[in-house]
């Protein structure tokens, strides 16, 4: 990538836990269960080629 290129992720989450991804790479950990919106530079982790975004929710099993 050229370093002109600026690559944000905005993220809004609201009442789950949860960590978000791009490219296996953890930029969001949300454990509180509260409202979270957030931009974040995501740069660092964009490669050539093909990326992912992931979200991996943690469910409380408990909860039925």
């Amino acid at each position: 990538m050229t370093p002109s290129h600026r690559y944000m992720l905005d993220v809004a989450i609201n009442s789950v836990s949860c960590d978000v991804l791009v490219n296996d790479v953890p930029v969001v950990r949300s454990y509180s269960g509260d409202r979270l919106d957030v931009k974040l530079p995501v740069g660092d982790f964009i490669i050539s080629g093909r990326n992912t975004i992931s979200i991996r929710t943690l469910v409380d099993l408990s909860e039925g």
